[in-house]
């Protein structure tokens, strides 16, 4: 858990003393949480979910789930308003995803052996596919009833 946490907020470019001020905490509870060395102090698990809602990043929600053995389970926060830019975006990113998830997984394999390091990466990257998949879920369930109404009218027998 240390490791996701120091790695999601190295790519979200999030300093420790500004993370604090916005989880609500103090700046030495974030230290001890991202520090190898204080295998003592672990961030609380209760402030998991809005640790990811502060970073903008659900890895970390992940990786919890997935050490008490919930692997699969997507928690997908996300609400979108439907327009076309927004559609193109969500596709996307998916794409995106995918790509790097392959890559990723080409270098894993590119020796034949699978390193502990390589696994955890490949592992991230593919957590981060499962993720784009269940957003564009739920995108697409949101676009659903947003057209609901148009299609209502479209096939509306007409009044006379």
């Amino acid at each position: 858990m240390k490791d996701a946490f120091r790695a999601i907020a190295k790519d979200k470019g999030i300093g420790e003393k500004e993370f604090a001020f916005k989880l609500g905490v103090h700046l030495m509870n974030v230290s001890h949480w991202g520090n190898q060395e204080k295998i003592d102090r672990h961030m609380p698990a209760y402030l998991v979910p809005e640790i990811c809602r502060v970073m903008e990043d659900f890895r970390l929600l992940d990786r919890l789930e997935e050490a008490a053995g919930r692997t699969g389970v997507i928690f997908v926060p996300h609400s979108f308003q439907h327009a076309g830019f927004e559609d193109v975006k969500v596709v996307q990113s998916l794409i995106k995803e995918v790509g790097e998830a392959l890559q990723t997984l080409a270098n894993t394999l590119e020796d034949g052996l699978v390193e502990d390091h390589e696994y955890e990466a490949t592992i991230c990257e593919l957590n981060d596919v499962i993720h784009e998949c269940a957003k564009l879920k739920q995108w697409l369930k949101d676009r659903l009833e947003a057209d609901r109404p148009k299609v209502a009218e479209t096939t509306a027998p007409a009044k006379r």
